[in-house]
């Protein structure tokens, strides 16, 4: 209507062109507007993922630390718990260990008062005054070092003589006097060499055991639930002398060993066969 509207020709191709590029204007700002608007809507699609993969990923890191804490506390729970443990242990190894010198004061006392015994009564000599077959025997057994036989039919030595670290805590150091020899149950025990029953002893805290005198040395067997001698007693070499005792609950039996150049501990191992 606004083109027929004109006075003249030339005023209504002027106005067909202005209407024709206006047309076209609009078309491009209305593709621009759709351009525009697909735009904002990807963007916003876009952020939304984003949005969610933050939050996917938030959630995981919140999962993963709340594990870790988790394992964290559980770890703290096990060291606290192995600490306890190990406190425990160290206090059941001391008051082993005590009984364990109170048992070898006890059994040097008895080596004295046979020392003081053979020498009439005088407790101030440290050595066995010998009779000529005590010096036979004393020189016999010498002349069998590291030829003995073991004091068991078998066994495996599970502690050595002498100051070492504790076989379980090595934190801990312990001292023995003897070795320790663990066997078949109820086994039977036997005498290295031939001799003279000088002592069976029991002590608190310990099982039985047997002192025989060669001469001016002595041999130790503790640690058992029967004895087959009696003080005073002659034994001849490998003769049985006593039940290891076996422990019900572990099921182990530990011969405690040693011998003694009268009141010195000597390293059996140097003095045994070897097996």
């Amino acid at each position: 209507m606004y083109v027929f509207a004109s006075r003249n020709f030339n005023q209504a191709f002027t106005r067909f062109q202005y209407f024709k590029q206006y047309s076209t204007y609009r078309k491009e700002q209305a593709n621009k507007i759709v351009l525009t608007q697909n735009n904002i809507s990807s963007l916003i699609d876009t952020l939304e993922k984003n949005k969610k993969k933050r939050e996917v990923i938030i959630g995981e890191n919140q999962k993963i630390k709340k594990e870790l804490e988790g394992e964290k506390q559980k770890k703290n729970r096990l060291f606290n718990n192995l600490e306890k443990t190990n406190k425990n242990y160290l206090t059941e190894i001391r008051q082993k260990e005590k009984e364990s010198k109170l048992i070898d004061n006890e059994i040097q006392k008895l080596i004295r008062l046979a020392i003081s015994e053979s020498n009439n009564n005088d407790s101030s000599v440290n050595n066995f005054a010998l009779t000529p077959e005590g010096r036979i025997i004393s020189s016999n057994f010498l002349s069998n070092k590291g030829q003995l036989p073991w004091p068991l039919k078998e066994g495996v030595i599970t502690r050595r003589f002498g100051t070492q670290p504790h076989p379980v805590v090595r934190t801990t150091t312990i001292n023995s006097t003897g070795i320790m020899i663990a066997t078949s149950p109820n086994s039977l025990v036997r005498s290295i060499f031939e001799g003279q029953v000088l002592s069976v002893y029991g002590f608190k805290g310990g099982n039985p055991g047997i002192l025989i005198r060669h001469g001016k040395y002595i041999s130790n067997y503790q640690n058992l639930s029967q004895v087959f001698v009696k003080k005073g007693d002659k034994i001849k070499a490998g003769e049985e002398i006593g039940i290891i005792f076996t422990n019900i609950t572990s099921g182990k039996a530990i011969l405690k060993f040693s011998i003694f150049n009268e009141l010195k501990p000597e390293n059996p191992q140097n003095w045994l066969s070897k097996f």
